[in-house]
């Protein structure tokens, strides 16, 4: 499952990327706007990706982490965050942050396989005035940064892992009973 929080959409098409690539190699992938996800028990591996906005992560991501930080302590996680734009690396951009302040117990209990922050995307055109005076004022540069080479980069560490580690992890019944 490949779970989202996109206010404007560039996040949810990160989303759907990373989804391409693990279904390129024949997983099933669900993708699905945390507004709408109603449980995790089902799936094997889970990918979460949330906007930052103002170095904080889109409020229902947070919720659902908190809501469901045992059960995905027992599954394996990847987080990625969708932030700085400009040029230069994401990480580098945003001083080493990975994860907002608030959410580092919480990311460090579900032990998360990876946390990968990707470059984002902001169209003025679609920000609210409040929005635009904060991007202003901070001196945001807008545009769209995200680079499809490291999102399909990092989706396939997520296959290579998912190979290396289990069996039976595309749905098929016959393949199934080999899971480790």
């Amino acid at each position: 499952m490949i779970v989202f929080a996109s206010k404007y959409g560039a996040t949810r098409e990160i989303a759907e990327e990373i989804g391409e690539c693990l279904e390129e190699v024949d997983l099933e992938v669900e993708i699905i706007s945390v507004e709408q996800v109603t449980g995790v028990d089902r799936y094997r591996a889970v990918v979460i990706g949330s906007a930052v906005y103002l170095g904080r992560w889109r409020r229902r991501v947070k919720h659902f982490l908190t809501e469901n930080e045992e059960i995905l302590s027992r599954k394996p996680v990847w987080i990625f965050s969708s932030g700085p734009t400009g040029t230069g690396q994401p990480e580098v951009l945003l001083k080493g942050w990975k994860v907002p302040v608030n959410m580092k117990k919480v990311v460090k209990n579900i032990n998360p396989v990876d946390v990968m922050v990707f470059h984002g995307k902001i169209d003025l055109i679609e920000l609210n005035m409040f929005e635009r005076l904060a991007i202003n004022k901070m001196r945001i540069p807008s545009g769209d940064y995200r680079n499809v080479e490291s999102i399909r980069e990092w989706a396939n560490s997520i296959i290579s892992y998912l190979n290396d580690n289990y069996t039976g992890i595309s749905g098929d019944p016959d393949t199934d009973n080999k899971n480790k």
